[in-house]
């Protein structure tokens, strides 16, 4: 903790922080429960997400925020939910009053709001499974992840909304608002003494109930053949669009390697000169586009690369892909490797100076290792990473058997035996 920041533990639990940063002329209010997906029973897929919506009422919380002219808005992940709002500093104390009391502490979650939100969150799933890239993150986690929670989509399908009810969102939030693993933060310009005031009288009478979760899942090596029609019949079957994906289990989102895993997806895929675009659009004209990220949890995470292709070209891309990633670190150079660490040191630097980049670091690290990590120290891991660490992360990476998912006009195909080979798993 700095002189800049303040951290009070209430007895049941209740975490408040608030940091002042002199040169901001708003504020970021913030709360944040433990308790997203990973604590949905069997029968609540998507009761999160859907709970999220409810809580931000429009005419208690969000049109009041919105009247003048700041920003008010809340998720959903597998692992928390949260709701903030960015306001002028003389408007923190009714917004922190809105947020907590009638978005965290007391929040009305009635027949009307369930109403009000049916719909549109039927609407929103119904809109982000038409994106090709989703849909298909989507089904290979389903696969994935089999009977585990990290296999259900945060919204909910469509046939889990239409065995939602109002009793099953009260549910949840009373199991899922306990004090432990609830943040209350405010950054930026504030009255400090008078934050700490409001959030101590509304948060010490939460009672100390313990949240249930589920383990959450590991990586899994396998594979998932998902066939589709075409997206347009003008296109002739080796024109048809093809989505691939290749998983490689990697470290998890408390591992001090983690940097170096963040930098090699950056270098490998980049900008139009990074090595996989090279090799596959470049090169030989295989692929729209390519990719590669990292995916991280508290107990776990993965290097996910992807390519945009045809049917025409999947089996040579793939093949291509395969070889490239197996041959890493022949061309994980000195020089790419310097772009891409000052690249996203900067990234982090930059966000790191704003409120609300800061707050929702500090919301993660608080969950994932009880205290909020200095800039500095944050820095020093960049700082310390070399261009062996990320040769290293690339090995561990691309010598282990894949999990390899496909969509589109693939059925008789088969894409994980090419990954095998290629990382010598298979003669």
């Amino acid at each position: 903790m700095t002189d800049k920041t303040r951290i009070v533990t209430l007895d049941n639990g209740a975490v408040i922080v608030a940091r002042k940063f002199p040169d901001s002329q708003t504020a970021h209010v913030q709360w944040s429960i433990s308790a997203g997906s990973y604590a949905e029973r069997a029968d609540e897929h998507g009761v999160a997400h859907f709970l999220e919506h409810t809580l931000v009422n429009p005419e208690i919380v969000y049109q009041p925020i919105k009247r003048r002219g700041a920003d008010v808005n809340a998720y959903t992940s597998y692992e928390n939910i949260a709701m903030w709002a960015r306001v002028m500093p003389e408007h923190v104390a009714d917004t922190q009053q809105r947020i907590f009391e009638h978005g965290l502490i007391k929040p009305a979650i009635t027949q009307a709001d369930f109403d009000r939100e049916f719909g549109p969150i039927k609407m929103e799933i119904t809109n982000r499974l038409a994106d090709a890239d989703l849909r298909l993150h989507v089904k290979a986690n389903a696969v994935m992840f089999a009977g585990e929670p990290r296999a259900h989509f945060i919204t909910g399908t469509h046939a889990d909304m239409d065995t939602h009810n109002l009793g099953k969102l009260r549910s949840f939030f009373a199991r899922t608002s306990a004090p432990r693993g609830t943040v209350a933060l405010v950054a930026g310009k504030f009255d400090q003494r008078a934050f700490f005031r409001t959030a101590e009288k509304l948060l010490r009478d939460l009672p100390d109930t313990p949240v249930e979760t589920s383990v959450p899942g590991h990586f899994r090596p396998g594979e998932a053949i998902f066939v589709e029609p075409p997206s347009s019949a003008d296109l002739s079957p080796n024109e048809q669009e093809v989505k691939l994906i290749a998983r490689f289990k990697a470290v998890s989102s408390t591992s001090s390697q983690r940097v170096a895993f963040s930098i090699l997806c950056t270098m490998l895929s980049d900008g139009m000169d990074s090595p996989l675009m090279v090799e596959l659009r470049h090169k030989r004209g295989l692929v729209y586009g390519v990719g590669a990220g990292l995916e991280l949890w508290g107990n776990d995470g993965n290097v996910q690369v992807s390519l945009d292709t045809s049917r025409q070209n999947i089996e040579q891309a793939t093949q291509v892909l395969a070889t490239s990633l197996a041959q890493a670190s022949t061309y994980l150079t000195q020089d790419r490797f310097q772009r891409a660490h000052d690249t996203m040191r900067f990234a982090f630097a930059d966000a790191s100076e704003s409120s609300k980049g800061w707050a929702q670091r500090a919301v993660n690290d608080l969950r994932l290792f009880g205290r909020i990590r200095e800039r500095s120290e944050l820095m020093a891991l960049y700082d310390a990473v070399t261009l062996d660490d990320v040769r290293k992360a690339a090995l561990t990476a691309f010598t282990q058997p894949a999990f390899v998912a496909a969509m589109g006009p693939v059925e008789g195909l088969s894409f994980k035996p090419v990954f095998d080979k290629a990382m010598k798993l298979t003669a």
